[in-house]
This record gives C-alpha cells, structure tokens and sequence, in this order.
C-alpha cells in the first residue's frame, strides 16, 4: 500500500479527482492554496502498489497545464518497518521518463 501526494493546478481538480475515482481510488483529500499569480491544490491519497502508476499518469497527464515543472508526484510507503512513511521517490514533470 502507498501514500501518494500531488501538487497540481487548482484548476484541473475536478477533471483529476473524477479521472482517479474511476481507476478505482475511493479517498481523496484536496488542500487547495492560494496566493497572487499562484493557485495549488494539493492531493494526498492511497493506492495498492498496482496502481501507482496508472495515478502517476493520470496525474501526469490531467493535472498539468502544459508548463514546465507546474506539478509534483511523490509516493510513500505505508509498510516501512517503523511504521511511518518512508519515502519512496518523487518524479518532477520534465525528468526522464
């Protein structure tokens, strides 16, 4: 299981949330913050170890305007043995994919 959370544009929520609902994630937190020139929601969720990847895609491709590095996706796991969350890796738009 992984704790994954996503900072997107404020404006692709909607389309984003209806997007992960249908991959099968039921619980979704939304923090939205805004700030002149600058409107970020935040998401945090949690996934089986299967679908990381198809809600880094979704995410990937729904969350973003079209700008350099306007999102962020970091992944966390839930079994680490001290039973915190340990991150795992984060991917920035731009990096090698």
């Amino acid at each position: 299981m992984k704790k994954i959370t996503a900072y997107v544009n404020t404006t692709r929520v909607h389309w984003l949330v209806e997007e992960l609902q249908t991959l099968g994630v039921q619980e979704i937190e939304v923090t939205e913050y805004f700030k002149p020139l600058s409107q970020i929601s935040r998401f945090e969720l949690s996934c089986d170890d299967h679908l990381v990847e198809n809600v880094r895609t979704v995410v990937h491709k729904i969350g973003s305007c079209g700008q350099s590095a306007d999102h962020a996706f970091f992944v966390y796991s839930l079994e680490s043995k001290d039973g915190g969350l340990k991150k795992m890796y984060q991917k920035y738009k731009g990096e090698n994919e």
